[in-house]
């Protein structure tokens, strides 16, 4: 690899990932940025590095502390959840995504008629697919509706962004969701599609950039 940027023609080589395939030749792809001053400034990188793991069957690493810490409004949501549901309280937790979306900060989240909609959507047993994962309220409210129904069933969320996705992972726990009621996917939605790992599809939830459903 050959990176450019740090001055009047300057070049420097990075080789920790050379030899490397997969997902640790993708974690020392993320380490020879940060040690070469590299910024990815928009995850790009991350989100690719994150989708290998997962789609490879691998755990999905620490998100590195820089971006975390670049995530201030998530962080607050994740704490304001804590203090205002109990744990496994999954309604609980429904309700403080929405007071804090109404109340506090500008959150992207389905609720009111919207939710209503959704939720009368589902049957018994459906398998739902959702693009645009976000912090996990909609999976939430579909995981929700189809244990009214009886159980059964399961949600397939996915987003692009790998950024967030451990707190919506976090948010899914403290409300005592199952993975084998939601699963969280990392990666672009035609990737997945491709992938043919989601199965059938009896609901499928666009709520990803709109520009990309078609």
């Amino acid at each position: 690899m050959i990176c450019k940027g740090w001055g009047e023609g300057e070049r420097r080589e990075g080789r920790a990932w050379e030899g490397r395939e997969g997902p640790e030749g993708a974690v020392a792809l993320i380490e020879d940025m940060r040690l070469q001053r590299m910024h990815d400034a928009d995850g790009a990188v991350w989100n690719a590095v994150a989708w290998a793991h997962q789609a490879g069957g691998a755990p999905v690493p620490a998100m590195p502390s820089p971006m975390r810490r670049n995530l201030r409004k998530e962080h607050e949501l994740l704490d304001f959840v804590r203090r205002r549901a109990q744990v496994e309280d999954l309604p609980a937790v429904l309700r403080a995504i929405e007071e804090f979306a109404c109340g506090r900060k500008w959150l992207k989240v389905a609720g009111g008629r919207k939710a209503a909609l959704l939720q009368g959507s589902l049957r018994p047993g459906d398998r739902v697919v959702e693009f645009g994962t976000y912090m996990g309220y909609s999976a939430m409210l579909l995981a929700s509706r189809l244990r009214e129904l009886g159980g059964g069933g399961r949600v397939v969320s996915c987003d692009v962004n790998a950024q967030t996705w451990p707190f919506a992972r976090e948010i899914l726990s403290w409300a005592g969701v199952e993975g084998s009621e939601v699963q969280l996917n990392i990666g672009v939605a035609s990737d997945w599609l491709a992938s043919g790992q989601l199965g059938s599809i009896d609901v499928l939830l666009l709520d990803h950039r709109g520009t990309v459903y078609q």
